[in-house]
């Protein structure tokens, strides 16, 4: 989900007292959590196949405290947050959106925003976990979005043997 997409929907629900939950299959941020930073990144990469990338990312980095007083953030209260940021920092409408998370004591995972979906008065930003691909053979999979296409890439069945990427 962009960072386009993910503010529009936000901006779309009527009640702003709702409050929003970041969660996913294996993770589901605590009430009392607290928007710790907002991070536009750029991000270069090249892939075992010799292909370049370029995207940017839009990570929100959540905190909970290991004794919550507080519910989950409102949407308004998020929507605040975010707009007092966005007023000082460049963030590109079109960047992934991400959301960084661990459980008190734990390390922190850089999941995805997959979608929101709206429940019994609830927000319900859902969390995909990252996944890790060899993307010189198949462009279509992992969690970055895709620019170039190259159908000789180092790890195809017809490369494996000649590649040192392919092990």
């Amino acid at each position: 989900m962009t960072n386009l997409e993910f503010l529009s929907e936000l901006h779309s629900i009527q009640d702003k007292g709702s409050s929003l939950i970041f969660g996913g299959a294996d993770v589901l941020v605590a009430p009392g959590y607290h928007v710790t930073e907002i991070k536009s990144s750029q991000v270069q990469s090249m892939d075992c196949g010799g292909q370049g990338n370029s995207w940017t990312e839009t990570i929100l980095q959540l905190w909970s405290p290991a004794n919550p007083r507080d519910g989950f953030m409102t949407v308004g209260k998020f929507l605040s947050i975010y707009n007092r940021v966005s007023s000082s920092l460049t963030l590109d409408d079109f960047a992934q959106m991400r959301v960084e998370y661990g459980e008190p004591g734990q390390v922190a995972v850089s999941y995805l925003v997959s979608q929101i979906e709206l429940t019994e008065g609830n927000v319900r930003v859902q969390l995909e976990a990252p996944g890790v691909a060899c993307k010189g053979a198949d462009r279509s999979v992992g969690d970055i979005p895709v620019l170039n296409i190259n159908t000789s890439a180092c790890c195809s069945l017809s490369n494996q043997k000649e590649s040192a990427c392919c092990g």
